[in-house]
C-alpha cells in the first residue's frame, strides 16, 4: 500500500574511522556500479538468456562543509595527526602512505521517521574534488569513498533501522 510516511526528507550524519565529519553541503550520494556478463550465445535460443552480476562497487560521495584541520586531513589523504599545541593546532602535509581507511557510518532517517544506520565495514578515501576558498561562499571539501571488502565479514556492510514494535501499524 502506498503511504506518504515512506517518503523521507532528511540529511545524513557521516562518521569515518571513528571521526564525525560534521556538516555537509548538498546530498550525500551512494552509488552502485555493477559489472555484468550477458549470456547470449546459447545455440538453442535467440537473444539474451540471462544477465549475471560479476562485480559490484559502492561509491559514497559528499561535500564537507566544515573546513577543519580534521576534515582537511581526511580529504587530502594525509596520514599525519592533527597536533594540538599550547597556542595552535598543526597538521603536517605528510602525504606518505596510503589513503585513510576505516568503517564508514551514515546515520539517517528511514520511512515513518525511524532512525537508520548504513554501515560499511571498510571504506577508503579514493577521490576528492578541488577545495576552493571563496570570498562569497562557504568553503566546501568534496570527498569520495570506495567501499572495500573487509576480511572479517562476508558482507560489505549492513542497513539497520531502529526497532518498531509490532503494535505500530506502518502502511
Amino acid at each position: 500500500m502506498y503511504s506518504e510516511k515512506n517518503i523521507v526528507f532528511a540529511g545524513a550524519t557521516t562518521v569515518f574511522a571513528g571521526m564525525l565529519l560534521g556538516w555537509t553541503r548538498d546530498p550525500l550520494t551512494i552509488g552502485q556500479e555493477d559489472d555484468k556478463v550477458k549470456i547470449d550465445d546459447v545455440q538453442q535460443k535467440i537473444g539474451v538468456v540471462d544477465v549475471r552480476r560479476t562485480k559490484v562497487n559502492f561509491i559514497v560521495k559528499l561535500n564537507l562543509y566544515e573546513f577543519t584541520l580534521e576534515n582537511i586531513q581526511k580529504a587530502f589523504g594525509i596520514n599525519a595527526n592533527v597536533v594540538q599545541g599550547a597556542a595552535s593546532k598543526t597538521l603536517s602535509l605528510n602525504l606518505s602512505g596510503d589513503y585513510p581507511e576505516g568503517e564508514l557510518l551514515i546515520l539517517c532517517k528511514g520511512p515513518n521517521n525511524v532512525l537508520r544506520t548504513i554501515r560499511f565495514y571498510k571504506a577508503k578515501l579514493t577521490d576528492r574534488g578541488d577545495t576552493s576558498l571563496d570570498a562569497y561562499g562557504a568553503t566546501v571539501i568534496p570527498v569520495t569513498f570506495q567501499v572495500l571488502v573487509h576480511p572479517d565479514y562476508d558482507d560489505l556492510g549492513s542497513i539497520e533501522e531502529e526497532y518498531v514494535p509490532s503494535s505500530v501499524v506502518i502502511d
